[in-house]
């Protein structure tokens, strides 16, 4: 499914997570790269995100915390993963 296949240029990563058969890895940038397989869209990096201070990947979810304290979730919702508080958006 492509979980082993690190994109090619990918360089500075500070933080890696691994999800059920796909990866994500967070560059000094700041940015969230994602590769593997996509049946959830947990390797849909939302557009313009940026400003990532860690990631999570769960089982066909990814989560990023931002530098200004607020949480972005992506993929599967099956059971409200998705479903951030308020507070923390």
């Amino acid at each position: 499914y492509g979980q082993t296949s690190v994109p090619s240029g990918l360089g500075q990563v500070k933080a890696i997570a691994a999800g059920y058969q796909y990866s994500l890895a967070l560059t000094e940038d700041g940015a969230v790269h994602a590769w593997g397989w996509n049946n959830e869209g947990q390797t849909d990096v939302p557009q313009g995100l940026g400003r990532v201070k860690s990631i999570s990947a769960g089982g066909y979810f990814s989560v990023a915390l931002k530098e200004d304290g607020s949480v972005i979730a992506w993929g599967s919702n099956e059971e409200g993963q998705l479903d951030v508080p308020e507070e923390l958006k």
